[in-house]
């Protein structure tokens, strides 16, 4: 803390002959607010000399906090002195800690004023300081700075223009050393000044490692918001975001983000609801600032909140070995069973599905189909069906079991010279093992099945993997099992449900 230029000044002061006290002994006027500390004079007497304290200065501060990119916040005091202060302001200081990227210190008209990041350890400071005329009542001060830390209640020095003091002597005198602590600590030097809580940047934001450290924190921001501070005026309002803040946390410790992502916003919402103290709403500037800015970095620490998108196939149908050289693709059904060994062709649209992801990322890919028949002979524990990855071109009004793309399905001959495959299991399979995926089919079963298809879209939007579609087949085809799905002819018509984060 350095000493303000005022101070520096030795002003007239007034010096009263005592008896029984020893230099360093204090006396406070009441009235005044101004102190009497007793000191040695050059004659050897004690005497009691007038300081005046630097902390008679009334101010209204408000602040604004935001963020300038980079990792940067920009914190800004609007400083007023108000009508009926005893003193101008000579000296505005805000905790600053050494560590917290200071930079762009400034302040604006009236000027001059001199700004500085004081380096003193035991109070580091971001300092603005008069170099002419002092701020008078009624002025404003616009000043600020840069740092990399979050804002946390810290505190904030005015210190008044005062007469000072003068000591009544002409060289020091070892006897005064208690005293001249004393005076110190009363005229700004060490103490003095007028001290108010008010948002500073203290908490240095890779101390926040996570989103549950910073729910904690802004649990404690907000009960001191709400406490002895009174900078949130309605303890309902309290209540409220304590709730919010309390399930939030109760959704982190159960590794549910989206919820509090979810909770976290409507924090917020609440935060910026009820702050307008002009319109006579509860939460003042600095517990708006201190909690707003504080619940945005826990957002950032979290995973963005995730689209959900639902496409349409644009082409499926089922293959019979019965009837190898027959088309289903108009059909309303997609029929899986044993006898004729029945399987089913999906395809999705690649232009639509990467329209879908646009500049964002696929987290997720389901393949549903709704049953529409279950002939329930599946076994005692059920059977599986597998989902697998085609390799071959095939068109919707074309697939027979012998063809990929018959030329003329209706003649009941493979016409297909280029798209000829091998559906036997005698391979080679126009499908990748292992399959995509599998799902237990049991007698009674019915509603919608999914199948995760996730990696493979990955794979396709790529260009790693051919866009050809899936197969689902019985896993084992000999016993029974029959089952029905709806076709994107029917009102049950499979889909692929994405979920894309931005």
């Amino acid at each position: 803390m350095r000493i303000p230029n005022l101070l520096a000044i030795a002003m007239m002061g007034m010096c009263v002959p005592l008896m029984a006290q020893k230099p360093g002994d204090v006396r406070l006027d009441r009235g005044s607010g101004d102190y009497f500390v007793t000191v040695m004079n050059d004659a050897g007497q004690l005497v009691e000399m007038l300081v005046v304290p630097p902390n008679k200065v009334q101010l209204n501060v408000n602040v604004h906090v935001g963020s300038v990119g980079s990792g940067r916040l920009r914190y800004d005091y609007l400083i007023e002195v108000r009508p009926g202060s005893q003193q101008p302001l000579a000296f505005f200081e805000v905790d600053c800690p050494l560590t917290a990227g200071i930079v762009n210190l400034h302040a604006g008209a009236p000027s001059p004023w001199a700004t500085l990041h004081s380096q003193v350890s035991d109070l580091p400071s971001c300092v603005f300081d008069y170099q002419g005329t002092p701020l008078e009542t009624g002025g404003t001060l616009a000043a600020g700075f840069e740092a990399t830390f979050l804002p946390t209640v810290g505190e904030s020095r005015a210190h008044g223009k005062a007469l000072g003091f003068s000591w009544p002597t002409f060289d020091p005198i070892e006897a005064n050393e208690p005293a001249v602590v004393v005076v110190n600590s009363l005229s700004g030097v060490s103490g003095g000044w007028k001290a108010m809580p008010t948002i500073v940047p203290g908490r240095d934001p890779s101390t926040v490692t996570d989103a549950g450290v910073g729910l904690g924190f802004l649990r404690g921001d907000v009960e001191t918001s709400c406490g002895a501070l009174a900078w949130i005026t309605d303890s309902t309002v309290c209540t409220l975001l304590l709730v919010q803040v309390s399930d939030a946390q109760t959704a982190w410790s159960q590794a549910d983000s989206a919820t509090t992502r979810t909770v976290v916003e409507g924090f917020l919402n609440t935060v910026q609801a009820q702050h307008d103290t002009a319109a006579g709403l509860p939460i003042t500037d600095n517990a708006f600032w201190l909690l707003t800015v504080n619940a945005e970095f826990i957002l950032e620490l979290l995973p963005l909140g995730s689209a959900t998108d639902t496409l349409g196939l644009v082409a499926d149908t089922y293959l019979r070995s019965g009837s190898p050289n027959r088309n289903q693709g108009d059909e309303s059904i997609l029929r899986i069973r044993a006898s004729g060994n029945n399987r089913v062709l999906l395809q999705a649209d690649s232009t639509a599905v990467a329209a879908a992801i646009g500049t964002g990322t696929l987290v997720n890919a389901s393949l549903e189909l709704t049953i529409t028949f279950n002939a329930d002979n599946w076994g005692p524990t059920g059977r599986t069906i597998d989902l697998h990855r085609l390799t071959q071109r095939w068109t919707e009004l074309g697939a027979t079991w012998n063809c990929g793309d018959d030329l003329d399905p209706s003649n009941r001959r493979p016409d297909c010279p280029d798209t000829a495959w091998e559906m036997r299991n005698v391979g080679p399979n126009p499908w990748v093992t292992p399959p995509t995926g599998t799902v237990l089919i049991t007698n009674g079963l019915g509603g919608v099945i999914s199948f995760d298809v996730t990696a493979d879209l990955l794979g396709m939007l790529a260009g790693q993997l051919p866009m050809d579609g899936w197969i689902l087949r019985r896993t084992s085809e000999g016993p029974s099992g029959r089952v029905e799905f709806g076709s994107r002819e029917s009102a049950s018509a499979p889909r692929l449900v994405l979920e894309v984060q931005p």
